[in-house]
């Protein structure tokens, strides 16, 4: 927990995903440029919840742009390294993404468990447009 307070979480299992995997969501209040939203990949990465991902992400390469219902954000693919106190810990790859709604940014990030991260994007993508998800997301803006 911190200032931006909790999310929500989801676990999905490869049967139904292509690939075990988690995504956690939440939202930030007034975080975001209402004017440029999430332009680029230094805007993505002020805006993601590298914490969820439980070791060091680098980049597997550039973001790109996408579509959430009415909005529009980035996505970018992260490998994690291994922490300290698990360095042998199995392959694990991460997605991040953020969209706005004029300033209130939504982030969400999706920890692969031995997975392609390109494997799962539009899974991922087609879970945040769902009804379920959509309406998490206006309940949590107020609209």
């Amino acid at each position: 927990m911190d200032q931006w307070g909790e999310g929500t979480a989801f676990q999905c299992k490869a049967k139904d995903c292509g690939a075990d995997l988690k995504l956690y969501i939440r939202s930030k209040i007034g975080f975001c440029s209402s004017t440029v939203g999430v332009a680029d990949d230094n805007e993505l990465e002020r805006l993601s919840d590298f914490d969820f991902m439980s070791g060091a992400p680098a980049a597997l390469g550039d973001g790109r742009e996408i579509d959430v219902a009415w909005m529009k954000g980035r996505l970018r693919a992260y490998a994690i390294a291994g922490t300290i106190a698990n360095p042998t810990r199995p392959r694990a790859t991460a997605i991040s993404i953020a969209y706005n709604n004029n300033s209130d940014a939504l982030v969400a990030t999706v920890v692969v468990d031995d997975g392609q991260p390109a494997a799962v994007e539009p899974v991922v993508i087609a879970f945040l447009n769902g009804e379920r998800m959509q309406r998490w997301v206006r309940q949590t803006l107020g609209l």
